[in-house]
């Protein structure tokens, strides 16, 4: 047992339904980090008294597998690349420990908050490299509702993404930390595996600024602005579509593994 997987038997457990009624953020504001494995035990340390761990059959630690999507002129990746307001992400998701296979749609609005509104789908679906009528007819009208902007492209899977995670809920206050390790990119045939002393970790609280941020300051963290799992593995796999607002993130992650 790893010293960080050690930090967590400590820690109190909930399931998903206590998670989804404690702290569902389905619209929440998003603080990313980029960690050691040092600096994630100490962060444990810290908020071991404020945080539950989700557990599942008995376990902390889930695999999950994402196919993102996107136009063949890749507007998803350029929407984030010149920091458009109102931006989407859409991909299938994978939760390889329930066997659950859900179409998520990731909106940003104008105020910096993130939606996320997700459909099930079936495991045929996922496999699939394009978006079918019904789920592409679905994006559509999920663009036009929220961001009053029609969407006349076709959608392919772009990149694929998987990785463990695990997740912690506060105990007070609706917030949510994901800890993200073991990251693997797929664009075609070429890969990515990231180094397993990376950490990504994620704050999600209704605000965008709480205790937890405060602790992760004070242990010398800073918040990684450019830091979507999308656009960082289409940049590693795809040095074509490299953006020079993603080389400082890419050059933390090289330093950091």
């Amino acid at each position: 047992m790893s010293p960080i997987e050690d930090r967590l038997e400590a820690f109190q457990r909930i399931g998903l339904a206590e998670l989804n009624q404690r702290a569902a953020l389905m619209t929440r504001k998003d603080n990313k980090y980029l960690l050691t494995g040092a600096q994630v035990l100490g962060f444990l340390g810290q908020v071991g008294d404020r945080f539950d761990a989700l557990d599942i059959g008995g376990k902390t630690a889930f695999s999950y597998h994402s196919a993102y999507f996107d136009s063949d002129s890749l507007h998803c990746f350029r929407d984030h690349n010149q920091n458009r307001r109102k931006r989407l992400k859409v991909r299938y998701r994978h939760y390889e420990d329930t066997q659950q296979f859900f179409m998520e749609v990731k909106l940003k609005g104008n105020g910096g908050e993130t939606s996320k509104l997700r459909r099930a789908i079936t495991p045929a679906h996922f496999e699939s490299h394009e978006l079918p009528a019904e789920l592409d007819q679905y994006l559509k009208s999920v663009a036009k509702d929220h961001h009053q902007r029609e969407l006349p492209h076709r959608y392919r899977k772009t990149l694929q993404v998987r990785y463990q995670r695990t997740t912690l809920i506060a105990q007070a206050s609706p917030e949510r930390v994901t800890l993200d390790n073991q990251l693997h990119f797929a664009q075609g045939h070429r890969e990515m595996a990231l180094s397993g002393s990376l950490w990504v970790v994620e704050v999600k609280s209704p605000r965008g600024v709480s205790a937890t941020d405060r602790v992760l300051k004070d242990l010398g963290a800073r918040p990684a602005s450019l830091c979507s799992k999308y656009c960082v593995g289409l940049s590693l796999t795809s040095p074509a579509q490299r953006s020079s607002r993603f080389t400082p993130t890419l050059t933390k992650i090289a330093a950091l593994g």
